[in-house]
């Protein structure tokens, strides 16, 4: 008799009988795809962690940019079409495992950052005003292939010095209708991936457009990297040129060294 008590108070509050959070979605979203509502969801498949928390635990260092006031665990973007199967993609395979933010998952960012925080890191108080605001959302869909169907939504999944935040968009193509991560033209069989702000001017522009992916003299660079990327009818076409940089006080572009076809 104890026990069924215990399992209905369990359940009233949340947590399964193992001592797990019963609901372990991240978001969830409404998607039209061919005109039928879905619904997709961001599921952490255990429990997930806290990374680049407040008190000490850096979040406004380089490496928790984009990641700051999150959580790491396993991950799923899973896909609920009505009359089908769901679908399901491991997000946290996309994640380096040797780069912050990767390890033993994926990381999401929950709450946003505000400038007055760095002041405020070893306040005990700024946890609490800060699981207070409102979550960040992720699946902020786009079209970044130009298929004419937005599907897509950027995850980050690496913070470069200093704080270049790399990514992949994941979701689908008219090209390839279930869950994946889109990729260019030249490498098919490997997602692509950019940073944020490359990513979201692909989806407001067609292009073709020139982008500094590593400018001279950045980290004592001596070869400047340029991405040029155009996106239409489902292709991603990426092409990278690698000039050569001229040092002193004022580093400048050199000559053409190679032409790749990113």
């Amino acid at each position: 008799m104890r026990a069924a008590w215990l399992a209905i108070l369990l359940t009233a509050t949340g947590i399964a009988a193992s001592g797990q959070p019963r609901d372990l979605v991240r978001e969830r979203r409404i998607v039209k795809v061919a005109g039928v509502a879905e619904e997709w969801r961001l599921e952490w498949t255990a429990p997930p962690q806290p990374e680049c928390q407040a008190n000490g635990g850096g979040f406004y260092t380089c490496p928790c940019v984009g990641f700051a006031f999150g959580e790491r665990g396993p991950l799923d973007l899973v896909r609920h079409r009505p009359g089908a199967s769901d679908q399901r993609l491991d997000l946290a395979a996309f994640f380096d495992a040797e780069a912050p933010g990767g390890g033993d998952g994926a990381t999401l960012p929950r709450w946003p950052v505000r400038t007055a925080d760095v002041k405020r890191d070893r306040d005990p108080a700024l946890v609490t005003a800060v699981r207070s605001r409102p979550e960040i959302r992720i699946m902020n869909l786009a079209d970044f292939d130009h298929d004419g169907q937005a599907t897509e939504f950027f995850v980050q999944v690496v913070s470069e010095p200093c704080g270049k935040r790399i990514g992949v968009a994941v979701g689908l193509s008219r090209a390839q209708p279930v869950l994946h991560a889109l990729s260019s033209v030249a490498h098919p069989e490997e997602p692509l991936t950019l940073r944020l702000d490359q990513w979201q001017r692909l989806a407001r522009t067609r292009g073709p457009f020139t982008s500094i992916e590593l400018a001279c003299g950045d980290h004592a660079s001596s070869e400047q990297y340029e991405l040029t990327l155009s996106a239409n009818a489902g292709r991603i076409d990426v092409t990278r040129r690698v000039y050569a940089c001229s040092p002193g006080p004022e580093w400048k572009r050199g000559p053409l060294l190679r032409t790749e076809a990113g």
